[in-house]
């Protein structure tokens, strides 16, 4: 796949993300749950900077972006075990959702 192809991808399934925490302050607790478990699934898909037997590194701004997106899955479970309180899980996923995408789109 292209870089640019592969950027185009990445933007894409972060403004999904984004467009999944629409809401999510004013829903239920268990419709809260239910979007951070649905977010937890669909950054699964996230690809790694580096497939394995890779001998290029990828650029830092993907390491950078993944680790971002790493930052938004670790929120949405610890909300789920109750360490995080609301208004920490929506800063740490926003503010990473948001500079994922700088990173991604330069």
């Amino acid at each position: 796949m292209g870089r640019q192809k592969q950027l185009n991808k990445l933007s894409t399934l972060i403004t999904e993300t984004m467009d999944l925490m629409a809401g999510f302050e004013i829903d239920t607790p268990k419709g809260q749950g239910e979007t951070l478990q649905l977010i937890i699934n669909h950054l699964g898909s996230y690809p790694k900077p580096r497939q394995k037997g890779a001998t290029i590194a990828p650029p830092n701004y993907i390491i950078g972006a993944y680790l971002c997106i790493s930052n938004v899955r670790n929120a949405c479970k610890l909300r789920l075990l109750e360490i995080y309180t609301k208004p920490q899980t929506i800063i740490v996923i926003n503010s990473n959702l948001i500079s994922a995408l700088s990173l991604i789109i330069g």
